[in-house]
């Protein structure tokens, strides 16, 4: 019998510095014994409603500073329909009153450091990071515990780092509006030149230039490696010409990273992963055992002081 065929999915995380506003003596571990309570004993006010869902965190292990947990998100209306393929025919999902569709988002917190470090899973359909504190903060209260949780991401400030990083490139793409183009001028004549051309012959509204390079086979990109270095230097002088371009992202070797590939991109300012993750069969649900190892070691390797 063949064995079954692992399939795995791509999941986006993302980082928040985390900062508690504890009451008296409490403190980080006393809060989370008690959302831990909450499930074991299944509390009332374990689930705390938001507009339309109801939101719940479970599972949590808390060992050697990292806190690894599910937070729940809960439907119980407007539930889909499911459809037989042979006759067409659809119906309803006959739910019980006290049941709904559940979406999971997984997440870390690694308090190992001064600062508090959230590794969030981005679930589309799943609870998101306003969800998150507002329901740590609605228990905390409630129970005494703490005052207010407040978050900040962790964001792309080291520009300068990034340069010394770039080596090789396997691809670089920019997109641009024709109205900002002129404006390029003056951060990479070069590019400028490959944007201001695609615009003045296809009188197009966007210029996109898609490069791609077969470095294996040069000891350098030189020439695009500069124009991106000319882009980087002109975002530290003035962040807000970032906002001149709709997209700009490049694949390079990563010096940080024994020059294996890396995808970067210029223009989002919060430090995210991206990774693969194991997904049950027939269920958009995850692996969580999986979810869990490789979101401990995105954050290990974040090393965030």
């Amino acid at each position: 019998m063949a064995a079954k065929k692992i399939i795995k999915v791509k999941r986006v995380i993302n980082y928040y510095q985390l900062d508690f506003k504890f009451l008296e003596e409490n403190n980080f571990q006393n809060l989370f014994d008690t959302i831990t309570s909450l499930s074991k004993t299944r509390a009332k006010i374990r689930y705390q409603r938001f507009g339309d869902k109801f939101v719940f965190i479970q599972g949590i292990e808390n060992n050697e500073k990292l806190l690894k947990a599910k937070m729940r998100c809960v439907r119980k209306d407007l539930l889909p329909e499911l459809m037989n393929t042979t006759t067409d025919e659809t119906k309803g999902i006959d739910a019980k009153e006290e049941e709904g569709l559940v979406e999971t988002t997984h997440f870390i917190i690694d308090y190992r450091k001064d600062k508090i470090i959230l590794g969030l899973e981005y679930n589309h359909y799943g609870s998101k990071i306003t969800d998150m504190v507002n329901y740590i903060q609605r228990i905390g209260i409630y129970k005494g515990i703490l005052e207010n949780v407040s978050f900040s991401p962790i964001v792309k400030d080291d520009l300068d780092k990034l340069k010394k990083r770039i080596n090789r490139f396997s691809e670089f793409i920019v997109k641009v509006h024709k109205d900002n183009v002129p404006k390029i001028k003056k951060l990479d004549n070069k590019i400028w030149q490959a944007l201001d051309a695609s615009i003045d012959n296809f009188d197009s509204d966007y210029a996109t230039i898609i490069l791609k390079f077969n470095y294996k086979q040069r000891s350098e990109t030189p020439q695009i490696e500069n124009s991106v270095i000319n882009l980087i230097n002109g975002f530290i002088k003035n962040r807000k010409d970032k906002y001149l371009f709709n997209k700009l992202s490049m694949k390079v070797e990563d010096e940080e990273k024994n020059n294996l590939l890396e995808n970067f991109d210029l223009l989002i300012e919060k430090v995210n992963s991206v990774i693969k993750v194991e997904r049950k069969p027939k269920y958009r649900t995850l692996v969580s055992t999986d979810m869990f190892e490789k979101m401990t070691r995105e954050l290990d390797e974040l090393n965030y002081k």
